[in-house]
């Protein structure tokens, strides 16, 4: 825990001095949503366009940004302004971060479901060599109207932004961003600088690609409606989008006083450990009841349509989260399973 707030808090210190006033700024960005500026969904804090101008404003005056470590920045700059407002890290039970990454991730992503992120960025502790975690938050480009996961890992060589652009399916999405870097940020010296740094960081880049969709399976578990979430020393919290607060400049978004430790998955962890070698029980029915466990991540197929009608059924894809069968919480016999939540 110490080592993530540490390397954390290192960062926004560096961003702070090297980039000064920015969370002011990108705060002001805020305040002018849809009143002098575009309008864009709540679930994004600001654009990365607001971070974009930040950052070339001081590297190059407010002109285009052409060395990888400013666009870097860029990335990282995004993620930190929305966490540091809630200040959330998420630490997995190593049972249920293990179910979670080993469901093999197909089809289309369940894009609704990524818009239900418990806050405006979260940082992902990550049980791997390659990366001490990732922080995971939601971009709407203004100019291109499209959505986007960011994805930006921490790593031992350095910060490493991945995005994700929600259409189609998981790998449809990355060759989009990609297709769109390369359409926005072709000049000569990036591709240089991305071919040097793609060399000199390759044992890293690759696990990270690899992983994309096994950290994509711990975003959406967070998503659903009823995680296991437990906020250290913060008995029966949830974690939540902040509300402004009204000052004489207006409403204000204002930093958490301090970071908060949602341990994830603990309690279903320890049920599933608890459960192992145990035998069916008869309830006094034909069949004996299962023991307790996680029906695990998988896609299902729906039949919309009137059945009298065959010709006019159609099937739908839908996303099925970890689903716990046999398991009861402690107090009041509530289900411990998380239920998905729609968004329009």
């Amino acid at each position: 825990m110490r080592q993530s707030i540490h390397r954390i808090q290192s960062h926004l210190a560096r961003l702070s001095s090297q980039y000064p006033k920015c969370w002011q700024a990108l705060d002001g960005f805020r305040q002018a949503k849809g009143q002098g500026l575009e309008d864009w969904p709540d679930w994004c804090y600001v654009p990365v366009a607001a971070c974009y101008a930040v950052v070339s404003h001081t590297v190059s005056g407010g002109e285009r940004i052409n060395d990888l470590e400013s666009l870097a920045d860029v990335g990282l700059m995004h993620a930190l302004a929305g966490w540091r407002l809630t200040q959330g890290i998420y630490r997995f039970d190593p049972d249920i971060y293990q179910e979670l990454t080993s469901t093999p991730f197909t089809g289309q992503m369940p894009i609704e479901i990524l818009y239900s992120l418990p806050e405006w960025s979260v940082f992902i502790e990550l049980q791997e060599d390659y990366a001490h975690g990732v922080w995971a938050t939601l971009e709407h480009d203004v100019n291109e109207h499209h959505s986007e996961l960011r994805l930006i890992f921490d790593t031992p060589a350095g910060i490493m932004p991945q995005q994700i652009h929600l259409v189609g399916t998981l790998e449809e999405g990355i060759q989009a961003a990609i297709d769109f870097a390369d359409k926005h940020h072709k000049p000569a010296k990036l591709l240089q600088e991305s071919r040097e740094r793609t060399e000199f960081t390759k044992d890293i880049a690759m696990p990270v690609a690899k992983s994309l969709g096994e950290v994509v399976s711990l975003v959406l578990y967070l998503c659903s409606q009823k995680p296991d979430l437990e906020a250290e020393g913060m008995t029966g919290s949830r974690p939540a989008r902040p509300n402004p607060v009204k000052t004489k400049k207006g409403y204000r978004y204002f930093p958490a006083k301090k970071t908060t430790i949602w341990q994830t998955g603990y309690r279903l962890g320890e049920f599933l450990r608890e459960s192992k070698g145990s035998k069916q029980t008869d309830q006094g029915g034909s069949h004996a009841s299962p023991a307790p466990h996680v029906r695990r991540t998988h896609w299902h197929t729906y039949w919309t349509g009137p059945r009298k009608n065959p010709n006019r059924r159609r099937p739908v894809l839908k996303w099925i989260p970890p689903t716990p069968v046999g398991f009861e919480w402690e107090e009041g016999g509530e289900e411990i399973g998380p239920v998905v939540k729609r968004v329009k």
